[in-house]
């Protein structure tokens, strides 16, 4: 049986989202033996914990991915999982993902490079992916360097999954084709039949009301980039969570200065939400 392990590299100062990420992967019953932690304070009992300083950029992040797990990970197979992607349905686990060394959602097809072939590089997102130690080797052979293209992503995933791709393939990499990927996760906000999701826009979809309730604090205080906030808002009137809505908009107005800010973006993009301008009823 081949052995599967999860790997968290996460240093905010809160810790629960994190730890509901690990626990609900760790319900994909495939004997899942170790979780790597790497951060500043551990997260779960029993894990295999690495204290790093807090990680200010990407790049230090897709610095750990690639160049730290070759000599940590020692499973055959593993997740990467963040606090915003995770599994939330193991019962759709496939014993043929274990077939392929790369596994994540399929990137938008609008999204690739204009001269790329679709099905060859759409899989895929990292930030929820399932990986194998033939990756892990093989990157650490070629070796793959994350200054190569400087003036393209330093997005770990990105740089093995285009800038590497052939390379690794050569060394017999097996990246999973867009229908696996879509299987296995979903970044672009698509509902369906998924293992698990990357993305904030997605968590309406896949947490319910009480638990996004419960972690909202960190959760607002986790979103960094305005833009997401807002998709995570707009998700919440798609799902029709309205209570959730409220909520999380209760908070912001403890924030005034972000919610000037977010109305701000929202009047030069020409979109209106309900609450964030007080003309518009909720329902």
């Amino acid at each position: 049986m081949k052995s599967v392990a999860i790997v968290i590299v996460d240093t905010h100062e809160h810790r629960a989202m994190a730890r509901l990420a690990v626990e609900r992967t760790l319900r994909c019953k495939i004997g899942i033996k170790s979780v790597y932690s790497i951060g500043h304070q551990p997260i779960i009992q029993g894990e295999k914990f690495y204290p790093i300083k807090p990680i200010s950029s990407l790049k230090e992040y897709s610095d750990i991915i690639i160049n730290m797990l070759p000599y940590l990970v020692e499973e055959d197979h593993f997740f990467v999982i963040q606090w915003d992607g995770f599994v939330t349905r193991p019962e759709l686990w496939s014993d043929d993902f274990f077939d392929y060394d790369y596994i994540g959602a399929p990137w938008n097809v609008a999204n690739l490079p204009a001269d790329s072939d679709p099905e060859m590089y759409s899989v895929g997102n990292g930030g929820f992916s399932f990986r194998s130690q033939k990756l892990l080797q093989a990157a650490k052979k070629i070796p793959v360097l994350l200054n190569a293209h400087p003036d393209q992503s330093h997005a770990e995933d990105v740089v093995l999954c285009r800038h590497y791709r052939h390379e690794l393939m050569e060394l017999g990499v097996r990246f999973a084709p867009r229908d696996v990927g879509y299987r296995f996760s979903t970044e672009e906000g698509t509902v369906g039949n998924h293992l698990g999701f990357h993305g904030v826009p997605n968590l309406p979809a896949y947490l319910p009301d009480n638990v996004l309730i419960d972690h909202a604090f960190e959760i607002i205080s986790r979103i960094h980039h305005e833009v997401s906030l807002i998709y995570l808002f707009v998700s919440f009137l798609r799902t029709k969570r309205v209570y959730a809505y409220q909520e999380f908009f209760n908070l912001l107005l403890a924030d005034p200065a972000r919610l000037a800010n977010l109305r701000v973006i929202l009047a030069r993009a020409d979109v209106q939400i309900p609450l964030f301008h007080t003309e518009i009823p909720l329902v």
